[in-house]
């Protein structure tokens, strides 16, 4: 969970290459979403340190809701968070990491299996 926060904060550094060569500005970023990655980033990073599925559950909900209004600004032409569809794929890259490791096997982690008795 944490490598995903980390990616998501080092992801808001998409909006200062602009006036880079286009082989290296990968990402079309504004700095409204790259408030949105280092939020989504920090409590990625948090829901990880503290293993908590509940802030797990809470960072897959805002990529979702973050890709959803990425998706939404690309349908209707309103800037929401700017960005093109490369913000919305690490958005959904986002969404899914989070929630693919939400629904990990834990039955194997020495640390879950000590505090369930």
């Amino acid at each position: 969970m944490t490598v995903i926060g980390v990616g998501s904060i080092i992801s808001a550094v998409f909006v200062f290459t602009p006036s880079l060569p286009e082989y290296i500005d990968f990402v079309d970023l504004e700095p409204a979403g790259a408030a949105v990655f280092l939020a989504l980033g920090v409590s990625s990073i948090v829901a990880g340190i503290r293993r908590s599925a509940l802030l797990s559950a809470a960072a897959a909900v805002g990529f979702a809701l973050a890709a959803l209004a990425q998706l939404a600004q690309l349908a209707t032409g309103v800037a929401l968070l700017g960005g093109d569809a490369s913000s919305l794929s690490l958005f959904v890259a986002g969404t899914l990491g989070v929630t693919c490791l939400l629904w990990a096997d834990r039955t194997g982690d020495p640390d879950l299996d000590s505090r369930n008795g």
